[in-house]
């Protein structure tokens, strides 16, 4: 039996790269949808090459399913971290690790 799969639901857009130990959180409503953010995590082209954060440590899934890459900060460059979000639409990033030439630190 052929499944069918409903169109809205694919991802469009710069989706972020493939990582570990980033957070994903509600950001806010958008009408009927809802806008998700994520933030931080770790990850490596192959198994040679050793661990780094990607250059853009922010993105948001836009409620059309489409990713949006924010700009980094480097303060955001982080694994293992929490992260919640108001009311307001701001964002707070408690703790975590970095990724500093290969090694945490």
């Amino acid at each position: 039996m052929a499944r069918r799969f409903s169109l809205h639901l694919v991802q469009v857009g710069n989706g972020p790269e493939g990582r570990s130990g980033s957070g994903l959180s509600f950001l806010r409503n958008v009408g009927s949808s809802v806008q998700l953010v994520s933030i931080g995590g770790h990850s490596r082209n192959d198994y040679m090459t050793p661990f780094h954060h990607p250059e853009t440590s922010m993105n948001l899934l836009l409620p059309e399913m489409c990713w949006r890459k924010i700009s980094g900060e480097e303060a955001l460059e982080r694994s293992f971290h929490s992260q919640t979000t108001n009311s307001d639409g701001e964002i707070f990033v408690l703790g975590g690790i970095l990724m500093k030439n290969g090694k945490w630190s």
